[in-house]
């Protein structure tokens, strides 16, 4: 088996998307059930994704799970360096947290979802 080089990974796990349902599974596993806004204290948060769809906690209930998270690029002036972030933001401030996405895919990768059928 061929070890893939950390930047490729990096790389890789950049270029695909996270859905809505996985950012929320990185969020509960990561933070604190109490997670609260470092500005206004509040603990209810609304994630950025591509349905529109605001989240008041962290749970997938009645949020698109399918929807892609909003990839936001953060260039850095004079310096060829650019990161790649997820958002969500206070719902009630709007103060914005942003979390890297390669660290939430490289997550995603190695914490897949468990298959539910209902029949």
């Amino acid at each position: 088996m061929t070890d893939i080089p950390e930047d490729a990974q990096i790389e890789e796990a950049e270029e695909s998307v996270a859905k809505t349902k996985d950012f929320v599974r990185f969020l509960i596993a990561k933070r604190s059930d109490d997670y609260k806004c470092s500005q206004c204290g509040a603990n209810t948060w609304s994630i950025h994704n591509e349905s529109g769809l605001a989240l008041d906690k962290p749970s997938g209930d009645g949020l698109n799970g399918e929807s892609p998270v909003i990839e936001f690029e953060h260039d850095i002036r004079n310096y060829e360096l650019a990161g790649i972030t997820y958002g969500i933001h206070c719902s009630n401030c709007g103060f914005i947290v942003f979390t890297l996405a390669s660290i939430v895919n490289n997550w995603v990768k190695e914490n897949p979802a468990d298959e539910v059928h209902e029949e």
